[in-house]
């Protein structure tokens, strides 16, 4: 599966800035995204779902409490669930065109210069895996920490 042309057309035409601010907005999504999926994994570790009521229910009171709190719990899943996937999403459309920057089978060591202050100076490696039976390959990033200090 090849991306379309359009794509390789956008790339060619960035400019130097614009191929770093693509790269720092990578970066953006990706801690986006890492933040969205312990948002969720954190809420699913420490929050259970509720109990339903003992068997047989005594009231309709104790019935509509239980799914009142069972409709808060799914729905503070749905909301970060939602929100996980918005930021993978985010991150996706922009790596379509770091897949024509960085070749395949590489590595990029990129330090965030972006506009968001705690990202600053922190090392990133952006890997460029090559895909599987014409599939484009993918793109991912890690957190190596700061730069050493001078």
């Amino acid at each position: 599966m090849s991306e379309s042309p359009t794509d390789r057309d956008v790339v060619r035409q960035m400019s130097d800035d614009s191929i770093q601010h693509t790269f720092d907005d990578l970066v953006e999504y990706w801690e986006a995204s890492e933040e969205a999926r312990y948002a969720l994994e954190g809420f699913q570790r420490d929050n259970q779902p509720p109990q339903p009521p003992d068997n047989p229910i005594e009231n309709l009171e104790e019935l509509i409490n239980y799914n009142r709190q069972k409709w808060g719990y799914e729905l503070e899943v749905e909301n970060r669930a939602a929100r996980r996937m918005e930021s993978e999403a985010r991150f996706e459309a922009l790596a379509r065109y770091v897949r024509y920057l960085l070749p395949e089978g590489w590595t990029l060591t990129h330090i965030y210069g972006g506009p968001t202050d705690r990202f600053i100076g922190n090392v990133y490696t952006i890997n460029h895996t090559p895909g599987e039976r014409n599939q484009p390959g993918v793109i991912s990033v890690a957190k190596k920490g700061h730069p050493p200090s001078a």
